[in-house]
């Protein structure tokens, strides 16, 4: 509650003192300097309130997945259940017509082919399996504009295969979530590449913390993210299921899985 009470209160003052046609990233960055520069708010609270302004900001963007399995799926119900976008500011493509159809329930534009989202969107995600995005992004090359940005979300991926794909002048990002991402409770990490700014971060940082956490971090660490986050959940998972089976054993069928 004293976060939201503290969010409120900033938002009021920086009515005063910021345009309402401000871009979400101008008042981001505004929102957190006057965090920055406030002695009486904890370092803990200052740091959970820059990732909920981030989160709360709403994108004038177009976003697009190439490929649309589960993730793509998260992000998309994700981002619109937070309201960083409206359904219609999303695209996807993917061969499977179920797929499609699922983004169309949710109010989404499927197109046929990645080419037509890459042309048509601002923001790329690339979520297909890793050993298809030098495919997918080289077949996207030649519409990806200026100031497309491209967000990987393949594991194992680096920022340098994405920029051979992708051409040497791509803004690239490179994000390492994890399986609870589906259920909005993600621990990602990213680092930038290629001609990316820090306003490109900040809008991958919109746009992952609508399914949870997101940190930037130097690429080299990406590998040990993979092993600690990325696979971690399934070893919790499995430490779970032993407990539940251990509660079924001693006799406590019926409330072991909520028990463990």
């Amino acid at each position: 509650m004293r976060l939201f009470a503290l969010a409120r209160l900033d938002m009021q003052a920086l009515s005063r003192g910021v345009h309402t046609h401000s871009t979400p990233s101008k008042l981001a960055a505004a929102c957190r300097v006057r965090l920055a520069n406030s002695c009486f708010v904890p370092t803990h609270i200052k740091r959970r309130y820059s990732v909920f302004v981030a989160s709360t900001m709403s994108l004038n963007k177009r976003i697009g997945f190439m490929g649309s399995g589960q993730m793509a799926e998260a992000l998309a119900r994700g981002l619109i259940d937070r309201g960083v976008v409206q359904a219609s500011q999303i695209c996807c493509s993917d061969p499977a017509p179920a797929r499609k159809d699922l983004f169309r329930s949710l109010g989404c534009t499927p197109y046929d082919t990645n080419l037509e989202v890459a042309k048509n969107c601002d923001v790329v995600f690339v979520s297909v399996k890793p050993q298809y995005v030098h495919t997918v992004l080289t077949e996207a090359r030649p519409v990806l504009k200026e100031d497309s940005l491209v967000i990987s979300i393949a594991a194992g991926i680096t920022v340098a295969q994405l920029l051979e794909a992708a051409g040497p002048n791509a803004r690239v990002c490179r994000v390492m979530p994890n399986t609870p991402c589906l259920v909005g409770e993600s621990a990602a990490a990213m680092c930038l590449g290629g001609k990316a700014s820090a306003e490109d971060g900040e809008v991958v940082v919109a746009l992952l913390s609508a399914v949870g956490k997101i940190y930037q971090l130097d690429e080299k660490l990406l590998a040990a993210v993979t092993g600690l986050s990325g696979s971690g959940p399934a070893y919790i998972y499995m430490l779970i299921e032993a407990l539940a089976d251990g509660g079924v054993r001693a006799g406590g069928r019926g409330q072991h899985r909520l028990l463990a």
